[in-house]
C-alpha cells in the first residue's frame, strides 16, 4: 500500500441518479457537478462511514492531452479525493516533490472558478506514477498530473470531508476510513 493512490471496491452503487448523465459530462473538459446528482446510495455510503461528499467535479481528457502539474487544496499539503475513472487505458496519474525549499507554486483559477496551485516540471522530482482504478483515493495535497495515453479518460473527483467538519482529510486518515474498501494496489504501481 503507498501513500498515493489506493484502489477502492465498493457495493454495487451507481454513481448518479440519472445513467445517462455521465455521457453528458463527456462535452466539456471540466464541469462543476452538483453533488445532489450522485445516486442517494453512494451518499448513504459515505454517511455510513460519517463522511460527506462536499464538492464534485468532472475532468474529461483527451488523448495525449498535456497536462499541469497542479495541487487541489491550497494551503494544505495533505489533503484526499476519491476518483471514479472512465476509460483511460495506458494513462496514469503521478505524484511530485519540489527540488528544494524556493520551489513555491503559481496560483490560478479553473474554468469553474476552482482555485488551485500549479508547478514547472522543472522544479519538481518525481515520487510516483500509479494507473487510477475506479474508484480510487488519491492524494491531492502534493503536486500530481495526469500522463494521458491513448485512450480518452474521464474522471469524476469528489473532495469528501467528516460530517459537520470544514477541514480536508488527511490520506492516512482516508486510509483508516476506507479500509474495508480497499483492494489489491499494486495493479499499475511504478515505484521511483
Amino acid at each position: 500500500m503507498n501513500d498515493f493512490c489506493i484502489n477502492l471496491h465498493f457495493p454495487d452503487i451507481p454513481l448518479f441518479k440519472e445513467q445517462q448523465f455521465l455521457s453528458i459530462l463527456k462535452t466539456k473538459n471540466h464541469h462543476r457537478i452538483d453533488p445532489n446528482d450522485l445516486h442517494p446510495a453512494m451518499h448513504l455510503e459515505f454517511n455510513k462511514l460519517g463522511l460527506e461528499i462536499v464538492f464534485v467535479e468532472s475532468f474529461f481528457k483527451t488523448p495525449f492531452q498535456e497536462n499541469r502539474i497542479h495541487k487541489d487544496a491550497p494551503g494544505y499539503t495533505d489533503a484526499t479525493k476519491i476518483n471514479w475513472v472512465f476509460d483511460g487505458m495506458g494513462s496514469t496519474m503521478n505524484w511530485y516533490e519540489p527540488k528544494n525549499d524556493k520551489v513555491l507554486p503559481l496560483q490560478d483559477i479553473t474554468s469553474i472558478g476552482v482555485q488551485y496551485s500549479y508547478y514547472q516540471r522543472p522544479d519538481l522530482n518525481l515520487l510516483h506514477s500509479q494507473q487510477v482504478l475506479s474508484p480510487s483515493i488519491v492524494q491531492v495535497g502534493i503536486p500530481h498530473d495526469i500522463t494521458m495515453g491513448p485512450d480518452y479518460r474521464h474522471c469524476i473527483s469528489a473532495f469528501f470531508k467528516i460530517q459537520n467538519t470544514n477541514e480536508y482529510i488527511t490520506f492516512n486518515e482516508s486510509k483508516d476510513l476506507f479500509k474495508d474498501y480497499i483492494i489489491d494496489n499494486f495493479i499499475g504501481a511504478i515505484a521511483h
